[in-house]
């Protein structure tokens, strides 16, 4: 689907645990994602981007929900390595385990 998405609402979305805007234009970036962060509040995702496959680990920036949002792009690239996956244990300790009851396939890059 060719969509472009407006994130309405983001007033904080620079004072968390990382510069999330940042964080994520630049991780987006590399898997060939236009995007913009627009007036200090609203997040836009280009449609006609072209996502592809990214072999490097995503950068989690030590933030919880950098992790938790790259995850489920593997359905659409088929593989998504997170750089520092344990971030996601602030918020949900859990999430592994269950994208893995979701039908993900998680695995250690030790394994």
């Amino acid at each position: 689907m060719n969509v472009t998405a407006d994130l309405l609402g983001l007033k904080n979305f620079r004072l968390k645990e990382s510069d999330r805007a940042a964080s994520l234009q630049r991780e987006l970036y590399n898997m060939n994602v236009k995007t913009d962060f627009c007036g200090g509040s609203k997040f836009k995702i280009y449609a006609g981007s072209g996502i592809k496959n990214y072999s490097k680990p995503i950068k989690t920036y030590k933030d919880h929900r950098i992790a938790m949002a790259f995850a489920p792009l593997a359905l659409k690239v088929g593989t998504v390595f997170i750089d520092n996956p344990e971030v996601v244990e602030k918020s949900y300790p859990h999430f592994f385990e269950d994208l893995i009851r979701a039908g993900f396939q998680v695995r250690s890059l030790e394994q």
